[in-house]
């Protein structure tokens, strides 16, 4: 468009017309909210949270209980030690596992990430021939060697954080 300087032109800067429309609006009264309500995502949380807490004391319980258990077995020894060296030998482990005799086990167990152990019931020691215990402590050992203690850590964690689904129970 053509400007003409004959005539003069009303436009007002755009900052001066922003200035008027503050003028003229009443200021506003701020008014103190209340806080909104527990949303339904949160209350889900707060579920999840309880029950995930709730399995993770489970968890600490139980190893309470194994570390009593090993605290309440003996050391192996005589035969039984012998053969158990035997078989650490055989398996070729990185490092040799503990065993342990224990009064209250009904079967026997391995357990210990860092330190491993291998606590087999005292009247196992007492039932079995050399060769039935050679094939236990093998079977035992040959859990610590494949990593199946971490492997069972890492479910058990896993089991408490995804407790909701049941295809990780079955697993």
């Amino acid at each position: 468009p053509e400007i003409s300087i004959d005539r003069p032109t009303s436009i007002e800067p755009p900052v001066i017309s922003a200035i008027t429309q503050e003028q003229k609006t009443p200021p506003t009264v701020q008014t103190h909210q209340p806080p909104p309500a527990i949303d339904w995502r949160a209350l889900i949380f707060l579920g999840w949270l309880a029950i995930a807490a709730a399995m993770a004391l489970l968890v600490i319980q139980r190893y309470g209980f194994v570390k009593g258990l090993i605290r309440q077995s003996r050391d192996a020894e005589g035969k039984t030690a012998a053969i158990f060296d035997e078989c650490v030998t055989q398996m070729n482990l990185l490092k040799k596992p503990i065993l342990k005799i224990s009064p209250s086990m009904v079967s026997p167990a391995a357990c210990g990430l860092l330190h491993p152990v291998v606590i087999l019931p005292e009247l196992m020691i007492t039932n079995l021939n050399e060769k039935e215990m050679r094939a236990v402590l093998l079977h035992e050992l040959t859990h610590i060697g494949r990593g199946d203690l971490w492997i069972n850590c890492i479910q058990t964690f896993l089991q408490v954080v995804y407790f909701y689904n049941p295809l990780l129970w079955l697993a």
